[in-house]
């Protein structure tokens, strides 16, 4: 269960946070305040906080004292402060006492439910942590990173059209994957980043990318399936679902839509088609040259793409070439899914 405090002697700014975040899809179940941090300390003492979201500067004590005092007593939680000023001096105690993350006023609801959110995902895995033996916290810790590793593999080739050589890695690594079970690539194009990249800082919009492809496409925030490349003026992202076809594409429409709703920038998605783990490797490349070649246009509707089946985000699918009047027809910032013919 997660808990949240905001503090800050402005009333209005607590109660712009306490009702602009949307605390329960963040996973937050009680959100408590105070106007400083004397009413803050006999919170934090008496009931099971385990986020503050903090102002920085306050009359009767500032945010860096609480947090202070909050570490000195040996608290479990994590601390988001608020600051008007872009003080050098502020971020590096913030940092030394473990501040998770630090923005500045005004804030960007949508910025800070990003920031939350990875906080959630940290305060979370620490829970988890607690709940587990010696050993089953070595596994908990690592086996996101142990499976991207191995996906990381297979997308550079190295098991490709070896099924029992990816077989035997999958067993070694101990991962829960079937080797004989299909898996579908989603490879998503994010372009025209400079908006976002000025709003959310580059550190934060990655995460921000990859936590909702992960928690869309494969229904959990914690990563073990997503790859991201940064490649300076784009973001190339490559998810590997088990899902069927048809709720893929479901789910690439609200993934579409939800980007739409909180970045600038522009979203292409090709689903390819379902194969072994063997098979990832030429499917992989066939779906970044779709997304990265000329037949992909970033901000287009795909024309041209003959046979690739075409998902706008309202759901009407179409084949590519069909229409003459595909390239006038209005289309979404987000752009479209496409089902990838081998």
């Amino acid at each position: 269960m997660i808990n949240a405090l905001i503090v800050d002697d402005d009333m209005a700014t607590v109660e712009v946070v306490r009702n602009a975040v949307h605390w329960k899809q963040l996973g937050v179940e009680n959100v408590s305040k105070a106007y400083n941090i004397e009413q803050a300390k006999k919170i934090l003492l008496n009931e099971p906080i385990n986020l503050v979201i903090s102002d920085v500067e306050m009359p009767m004590g500032s945010g860096l004292d609480l947090l202070r005092w909050f570490r000195e007593q040996k608290m479990d939680g994590e601390f988001l402060l608020l600051t008007c000023h872009e003080d050098f001096s502020y971020a590096s105690e913030a940092l030394h006492n473990r501040a998770a993350e630090y923005l500045l006023k005004p804030f960007d609801v949508d910025v800070m439910e990003v920031a939350l959110r990875r906080i959630i995902i940290r305060i979370k895995e620490q829970q988890a942590l607690k709940k587990n033996s010696e050993l089953g916290v070595w596994v908990k810790d690592n086996y996101d990173e142990v499976q991207l590793s191995f996906w990381n593999s297979v997308l550079e080739g190295r098991f490709e059209e070896k099924p029992q050589q990816a077989a035997q890695e999958i067993a070694k690594r101990q991962l829960a994957l079937d080797p004989q079970a299909d898996y579908t690539l989603i490879v998503g194009r994010l372009t025209n980043l400079a908006k976002d990249e000025t709003r959310f800082g580059r550190d934060l919009l990655l995460f921000a990318v990859k936590n909702v492809f992960s928690e869309l496409l494969c229904g959990r925030p914690e990563n073990d399936s997503i790859l991201c490349n940064d490649r300076h003026t784009e973001i190339l992202v490559t998810a590997i679902c088990s899902e069927g076809q048809e709720k893929l594409q479901e789910r690439c429409i609200l993934l579409m839509k939800q980007t739409e709703s909180i970045m600038n920038s522009i979203l292409t998605v090709c689903i390819c088609n379902p194969c072994r783990v063997e098979n990832l490797y030429s499917i992989s490349a066939a779906g970044r040259h779709k997304q990265t070649g000329d037949s992909i246009p970033a901000g287009s509707c795909g024309y041209g793409i003959l046979g690739a089946h075409l998902l706008s985000p309202a759901g009407h699918g179409e084949t590519a070439g069909c229409k003459a009047d595909a390239r006038s027809a209005e289309q979404p910032k987000s752009v479209l899914c496409c089902i990838y013919e081998k």
